[in-house]
């Protein structure tokens, strides 16, 4: 690329090796060169990653790779993405393409209306979703509403679109998966414009998910969310006005 883009969008990937070629080519199709830059993030993989996307990436000027040596979790290769990225609009979403590089494009269009500090945020139909799932996604949104005064919302619904400005504010994210309720926190806390759009949940792919392994794995993701909400809440908020 030879000017700075406007929009850069960050896409963390750790051992996905089965989905990098189907990513890549569904990215390569609906980001053109003009205005789009994209980063994926290899997050420390263990499997063939590393070199499939230095393979794939070759010649391809506004697709960027980013290497983390050590896998620190999610939040950090999200992180880590964002503070290199040129774009005036950033933001993330996952590689295993259960959520479509496509609602990213949306958001980002969706973005050109907006004036100020804004997030926007997809917002997950109940298809494909199992009873389970939403079980559980709709009672921590109610225990999130509650503990922060706060309207929360599949906080975990991907893509996550925001001006540079609303980026800057950010104090100590969270390393891990717990970024996605940092980032909704820290908007609502700042008074921030939210805006929400519809996005379809799909199947993997290929491969698993890396938490939604079974019930054991979902209570124990579910009380690490709870834990940290709390001490988000209640620690002395950098994050905030006030």
């Amino acid at each position: 690329m030879t000017s700075k883009p406007m929009f850069s969008l960050v896409i963390p990937c750790f051992n996905e090796e089965g989905n990098i070629e189907k990513l890549i080519h569904r990215c390569k199709s609906i980001f053109p060169e003009k205005d789009f830059e994209i980063i994926f993030v290899e997050n420390g993989s263990t499997d063939n990653s590393l070199d499939l996307f230095e393979k794939k990436l070759r010649n391809i000027p506004n697709f960027k790779l980013l290497k983390i040596k050590k896998n620190l979790g999610i939040g950090n290769g999200i992180h880590e993405g964002l503070k290199a990225s040129k774009g005036s609009i950033i933001g993330w979403t996952h590689g295993d393409l259960q959520a479509d590089p496509l609602d990213a494009r949306k958001a980002f269009n969706l973005s050109k209306s907006l004036e100020g500090n804004f997030l926007i945020k997809g917002k997950r139909l109940s298809k494909n979703r199992s009873i389970i799932e939403l079980f559980f996604t709709y009672g921590l949104a109610l225990f999130e509403s509650i503990l922060f005064c706060k309207k929360f919302w599949e906080v975990n619904a991907q893509p996550n679109i925001f001006n540079k400005e609303f980026f800057n504010l950010w104090k100590n994210p969270p390393n891990d998966y717990n970024i996605d309720i940092f980032c909704f926190a820290t908007a609502l806390m700042n008074e921030v414009k939210i805006k929400r759009f519809n996005v379809i949940f799909r199947e993997r792919f290929s491969g698993h998910s890396k938490w939604n392994k079974n019930i054991l794995v979902r209570l124990i993701f579910i009380s690490k969310t709870i834990i940290y909400s709390i001490k988000l809440r209640f620690k002395k908020n950098d994050n905030n006005k006030t």
